[in-house]
């Protein structure tokens, strides 16, 4: 691909063949030049394309929708027989290369690709730092890491690619704002034993038994042994754990309605995925059912503080549907699950 100064100088050239019309004896000096120019960019091309590079691109450990992140990518030039520094970089061994990086990101990613004009040399790699919001959930295939390299002339440039596409993985924001982030940080305490957390209501799993008191309730009575001391015995209620816990999420076409830059499914799934954590975490089974026209996803999560993770594998690339929601079919496969 010629450079600009490679336009510059076949601009002159033309200038010659115009003024060749006046004076018959410029066209040979012309053809002349415009062939010299045609083949000082051809090699120019060639000693480019010969150019030996190497990059590296390091991603965070982890991409989430809606937070941002910082990417890396380090990119430098191997040293040749002959090198001297260049003019862009004086006293730097081995001669500095311009290139023209393009990094083709997914539109989940990115809006538009980002470029980045660099000069590298064996000595002095170039690190090309840049910030990003992802926009969607799922797996996302990215585009090669594409270069331009301007050859020593400043005559040509050499395409290729630099890094091959990889695919990235963003999973769903699950950190909750004000009072809801609150409560779901006590809870997780409350399983460690830090804090103590005030339950509301009350529990129907028997934990123990004790003599009558008076202004016990009548329904707490447990009748069974009352009658087998001769005395009124109350039960001790506590809340239920080993429970089992089925969430249904609808992935239909309303569900696809954005707001803010995320769809509700974004906000439903988040809620779901927080709701796991925590049972998970308290000993309870817990179900996920993901349903449109059709089942799309079933997650059985077991009881551990750990095993909400197959969760967040299993259902971060999950979309909505545009399709009318099978009520009937969810509660159909919920209760044939549950027997």
């Amino acid at each position: 691909m010629p450079a600009a100064r490679c336009f510059l100088l076949l601009g002159c050239c033309t200038a010659l063949f115009i003024g060749a019309f006046l004076a018959p004896a410029l066209a040979m000096p012309a053809a002349a030049l415009d062939a010299a120019v045609l083949g000082a960019a051809w090699i120019d091309w060639r000693r480019a394309r010969r150019r030996r590079l190497t990059a590296a691109r390091s991603w965070p450990p982890l991409l989430v929708q809606g937070a941002p992140v910082e990417a890396m990518l380090e990119v430098g030039t191997v040293a040749e027989p002959g090198d001297s520094p260049g003019p862009g970089a004086p006293g730097v061994p081995g001669r500095a290369v311009v290139l023209l990086l393009r990094e083709g990101l997914h539109p989940a990613l990115a809006p538009a690709p980002l470029h980045r004009r660099m000069l590298v040399s064996a000595a002095r790699p170039a690190v090309w730092r840049y910030g990003l919001v992802p926009l969607g959930r799922g797996e996302h295939q990215l585009a090669p890491l594409t270069v331009r390299v301007l050859g020593p002339w400043g005559l040509a440039w050499a395409q290729r690619d630099l890094l091959p596409g990889e695919r990235v993985r963003v999973y769903p924001q699950v950190r909750w704002e004000g009072r809801v982030g609150q409560l779901l940080a006590a809870a997780q305490r409350q399983r460690l034993g830090q804090v103590s957390l005030p339950l509301q209501g009350a529990g129907s799993e028997l934990y123990g038994l004790r003599e009558y008191l008076a202004g016990d309730p009548l329904g707490k009575v447990h009748w069974k042994a009352t009658a087998r001391h001769g005395r009124l015995v109350s039960r001790e209620d506590t809340w239920e754990r080993g429970a089992r816990l089925v969430v249904m999420l609808d992935c239909a076409r309303t569900m696809a309605a954005t707001d803010g830059g995320r769809s509700k499914l974004d906000y439903a799934l988040a809620a779901a995925l927080a709701l796991t954590r925590v049972a998970a975490a308290r000993g309870d089974q817990v179900s996920v059912l993901a349903f449109s026209d059709r089942i799309d996803r079933t997650v059985r999560v077991r009881a551990g503080a750990r095993s909400a993770r197959q969760a967040y594998a299993a259902l971060f690339d999950l979309q909505a549907r545009l399709t009318e929601p099978a009520y009937d079919l969810a509660v159909e496969t919920v209760g044939h699950d549950a027997t």
